[in-house]
């Protein structure tokens, strides 16, 4: 059972480098306790306003904690949640001495001169044009961050993925979104299809784009490459498509049919069955076969078959057995021998 609780973050106990899981203290907001809380997500700022969904759990030895599963930050509104939220270093170029001198000053309304006229920092004792231009750049990276980890809860996406877009795409975020949203799918790790399309429909991308059907049937195929499969039969990709896009079968198939270019899929036609490819596999299958019928067409070699192992043998100061000799042999006469053996034989 999902459950809720709000608190001010009072602690970090742990903060994994790669950003994707922490672990830290509220204040919790009803009763004033301390609760710890576990978050697969970004570290959230010491004196944060947060909202959480999740439940609770006994740890073998941690105690009672809350394992979050959805993470909603608020902007600090009191002085001394301000306070706090500036003394974490969240923004670089303002420590604890720097954050009591800029709330001692502003109170209440700290945030919102940040939000609409930072320039007003000046008059802050002590923030002269060098120190307000270093805080600017840091308040605007923080700013984004904040921007990116709401859109994704809006849309139902985990607040993990924030730190990566910010980095990778920076400014651009805003164009990629709206350009190309699919693009997320190659760049950004661990984000899984059924994520990115819904970032794509909430930009606006049509339930029956072809582009939006086109990497469905792309993820149907990364799909099956991971069940073994190096292709399917296209009845199968387009029901596999139709199920994750949540459209029917003919509005997949149809649209389906009059790709062109980079949206067609790599299609063979084997006994009157059309299977579809990811292009690499297709690249990789064809280019076996035709390896394959290189090596069946070749010539048997007329030179003594015999003569050159013993001389191969006596160069590399080793004797070969009876079947590895027998191999070689075949190699020569049939251009093609399949070897089979167990692991770490050779």
């Amino acid at each position: 059972m999902t459950e809720e609780i709000q608190g001010i973050v009072k602690k970090t106990i742990f903060s994994s480098k790669d950003g994707r899981f922490c672990v830290f203290l509220i204040e919790e907001k009803e009763s004033g306790k301390t609760v710890t809380v576990s978050l697969n997500s970004e570290l959230p700022y010491i004196g944060q306003h947060v909202l959480l969904r999740g439940c609770w759990f006994k740890h073998p030895r941690f105690g009672l904690q809350f394992k979050a599963q959805q993470m909603q930050a608020f902007v600090p509104e009191k002085s001394e949640e301000i306070r706090k939220y500036l003394s974490s270093g969240v923004i670089a170029g303002i420590g604890p001495a720097m954050a009591d001198k800029i709330v001692d000053f502003f109170g209440d309304k700290t945030l919102k001169i940040f939000e609409n006229n930072i320039d007003a920092l000046l008059d802050v004792p002590g923030i002269g044009p060098k120190s307000l231009k270093k805080i600017k750049e840091a308040y605007d990276e923080v700013a984004g961050l904040q921007d990116i980890i709401l859109f994704l809860q809006s849309v139902n996406v985990s607040e993990k993925f924030a730190a990566d877009l910010q980095t990778l795409y920076g400014e651009d975020l805003d164009i990629i979104l709206k350009e190309d949203p699919y693009q997320l799918l190659h760049d950004i790790p661990d984000m899984h299809f059924q994520d990115v399309d819904k970032i794509a429909l909430a930009m606006g991308v049509s339930e029956l784009s072809a582009d939006r059907i086109s990497h469905g049937i792309k993820n149907a195929l990364w799909y099956e490459y991971s069940r073994g499969n190096s292709c399917a039969p296209k009845d199968q990709v387009y029901q596999e498509a139709a199920a994750m896009l949540g459209l029917s079968y003919d509005s997949v198939s149809t649209i389906a049919a009059d790709f062109t270019g980079r949206d067609k899929p790599d299609e063979l036609i084997h006994e009157g069955i059309s299977y579809f490819y990811l292009p690499f596999l297709y690249e990789a299958e064809t280019d076996s076969a035709r390896r394959i019928r290189k090596l069946l067409d070749m010539e048997p070699e007329g030179r003594s078959v015999n003569l050159s192992l013993e001389r191969f043998e006596k160069s590399n100061f080793i004797t070969l057995e009876d079947e590895q000799k027998d191999a070689v042999k075949k190699s020569l006469d049939f251009g093609l021998v399949v070897i089979t053996g167990g692991p770490g034989t050779g």
